[in-house]
């Protein structure tokens, strides 16, 4: 059987398929596809359930929506008017188009967080060794990451900042400032919670308005 059939040309026996081999490209109504070798391309406009794979990427098209999203070695794209329950990836990123709805939250381990105009996440976004963007958006949760920076542009986030000390290796060193991550908050935004710093942080916080901001290391 073809694997780059839409589901609305096959007939649903199954809630859920498990697929290997080459890209799959989807218009379903409510259908769970995991798969272990390939990307996944939802098209516009398109109900899906889980989509899940290991190696390969996953786009969701304008006005479709899905439940959790994931993926360990591959990106995950989603374009404009885009509703999830969750995305995370393990290498590789995360870009949230125009409008962009994340009913729970956004994870990576290796990879960058975008998150354009008018998107909503309403729990966390997190990375370990991964920049978050934010552009004119909202995070009613925190934002937390280890050796990545934070940009927000004109975007509100109601939860804290965390920026994490490495429990491992890591590139850089603390005692090189040329190698401390960055948090840059324009003039627009807000932060209600509070920054906190485990490791020395480049702060660019251009009259934004803040909550505390805590060192949780010895200052030099």
């Amino acid at each position: 059987m073809s694997v780059t059939k839409t589901m609305k040309s096959v007939p649903v026996i199954v809630g859920a398929l498990m697929l290997f081999g080459c890209g799959v490209t989807l218009a379903g109504q409510g259908n769970s596809i995991s798969r272990v070798l390939g990307g996944i391309s939802v098209e516009q406009d398109a109900k899906m359930g889980d989509l899940s794979t290991v190696n390969g990427g996953i786009s969701i098209a304008d006005g479709a929506s899905a439940d959790d999203v994931d993926t360990v070695n591959g990106g995950i794209s989603m374009g404009e008017n885009v509703s999830v329950d969750s995305a995370s990836t393990v290498n590789g990123s995360i870009k949230a188009g125009e409008k962009v709805k994340v009913r729970k939250s956004l994870s990576t381990v290796n990879g960058g967080i975008e998150v354009k105009a008018g998107g909503e996440v309403v729990k966390h976004v997190t990375t370990v060794n991964g920049d978050i963007v934010l552009e004119k958006a909202v995070v009613k949760g925190d934002l937390e990451t280890v050796n990545g920076d934070m940009e927000l542009t004109a975007s509100v986030v109601h939860g804290d900042i965390t920026f994490e000390k490495s429990k491992g290796w890591k590139w850089g060193s603390d005692n090189d400032e040329k190698d401390w991550p960055q948090l840059v908050i324009d003039s627009d935004s807000e932060v209600k919670g509070t920054i906190h710093l485990y490791r020395p942080v480049k702060l660019e916080l251009n009259k934004a308005k803040v909550g505390e901001v805590i060192h949780h290391y010895n200052k030099k």
